[in-house]
């Protein structure tokens, strides 16, 4: 059988398949380099390999093209997920890891962690069904980890504290509903995933919020904006809105005369919804006042309200 050490510690051991086999080492914090070895065990002794040194781990850039079958698009802090059908037509997405130099213009004390910015070509700035994005957090030891010397303190105990964000191109984060689970790899090493539903790309990353009743309100960035304007930070109205359960959920807006002018419904669990104005035929809606209906697993009765104003 096989040992494999890493930085001297025995990872794991392996009895099965002898011949033709593989170990792949997901307990890795992003910036940390290790070393591995191989010791191979006979009934009269055991071998050694030479040591190998692993590069640090600073994955900046990443590529993946998807298509109408769906797919995903991941590095080591977090994977966007489309499910089939999402796209009619194949895109190529790319996944960046950033500098966390994007801070808030109003929140001056907010600190963001682990950024990275999320596109597609041809780009996009809202797409027919919701994605799914999940943030990988290293825990070590009870501690959250999110970059090597980068230690804010927080412990598995601060999981329902953390928020994903979303960078709105007007100096400002989007806070948005995000939903907690541990997923444990060995006895000291597990990643807390915190996982979304977005319809929009963009830069994003993880926030500690305070204020526990922020994720049981609709929030609402860009209450007015302006597709025609021609600035990004104000083509689209973002809102979020807690869906814990990771229901089924039907956006349904109405213009001020109470016709219905868009409907769309998102079976992944959606917690945040951007409307870039458009409507059928990718036409642009009427300037104006609109009423926004957010219907979680069909109870219409209990439906979330909001408004927004589409601005010339």
């Amino acid at each position: 059988f096989y040992n494999i050490y890493k930085n001297n510690l025995l990872l794991k051991t392996i009895q099965d398949n002898l011949n033709i086999c593989e170990y792949l080492d997901e307990c890795i914090i992003y910036g940390d380099a290790y070393s591995y070895f191989v010791e191979t065990v006979y009934n009269a002794g055991s071998t050694y390999s030479v040591t190998n040194a692993s590069l640090p781990h600073n994955q900046y850039l990443l590529n993946n093209e998807i298509g109408s079958g769906g797919g995903k698009i991941a590095n080591i802090f977090a994977g966007l997920s489309l499910r089939e059908n999402t796209l009619a037509a194949p895109y190529v997405f790319s996944i960046s890891v950033l500098s966390n130099d994007n801070y808030s213009f109003f929140e001056k004390n907010l600190t963001v962690y682990n950024q990275i910015n999320i596109s597609s070509s041809p780009s996009c700035s809202a797409f027919p069904a919701d994605m799914k994005l999940v943030f990988k957090i290293p825990v070590t030891n009870q501690q959250l980890v999110f970059r090597k010397n980068l230690n804010p303190g927080y412990t598995i105990n601060n999981r329902n504290n953390l928020l994903i964000a979303k960078w709105d191109e007007k100096r400002d984060w989007i806070k948005l509903s995000a939903i907690s689970r541990l997923e444990k790899k060995s006895d000291n090493f597990s990643f807390l995933l915190l996982e979304t539903s977005v319809n929009s790309l963009g830069t994003f990353g993880i926030v500690y919020n305070a204020d526990d009743d922020y994720c049981k309100q609709v929030q609402v960035k860009n209450r007015m904006f302006a597709p025609f304007a021609g600035f990004p930070g104000l083509a689209a109205a973002s809102i979020t809105f807690p869906n814990p359960k990771k229901e089924s959920v039907q956006i349904v807006i109405y213009n001020i005369s109470g016709s219905r002018i868009l409907q769309k419904k998102f079976d992944f669990g959606l917690m945040a919804y951007s409307w870039d104005g458009k409507i059928a035929n990718d036409e642009i809606a009427a300037p104006g006042l609109y009423i926004v209906n957010i219907i979680i697993d069909g109870k219409e009765k209990e439906a979330y309200k909001t408004y927004i104003y589409l601005m010339k």
